[in-house]
């Protein structure tokens, strides 16, 4: 789903906390935001904390994948794209080692094949 506005993201999350069939107060304390705040950011407000969000996005098990587009709605394809859920990504020290390692080689690589 693409999402452009605080309200979008919002309406993701509480479809989604509805479909987990989870209550306002349960996702809140699951997550370690009150329920108000978590009100607010299912109606779309601008004023949330990026930290909850994630918090709130884990409990939820959603995935965010960013994409660069050129213009307008021309998205670039990505050359990889690992995907995981929120939860896969909490990992050991040396797990997260791996992962560094390879995101440098694949900017290295994008960046020989463009000349940059």
């Amino acid at each position: 789903m693409r999402i452009r506005t605080p309200a979008d993201f919002g309406a993701v999350a509480r479809q989604r906390r509805r479909d987990l069939k989870l209550s306002q107060n349960e996702l809140a304390e699951r997550s370690g935001v009150t329920r108000q705040w978590l009100v607010r950011f299912e109606k779309g407000s601008r004023e949330v904390a990026l930290s909850k969000v994630f918090a709130v996005l884990t409990e939820l098990d959603l995935l965010v994948r960013v994409d660069a587009t050129r213009s307008g709605d021309e998205a670039i394809p990505p050359m990889l794209i690992p995907t995981m859920t929120m939860s896969e990504l909490r990992m050991d020290s040396a797990r997260l080692s791996e992962v560094r390692e390879a995101i440098q080689f694949i900017d290295r690589s994008s960046s020989e094949s463009t000349g940059a």
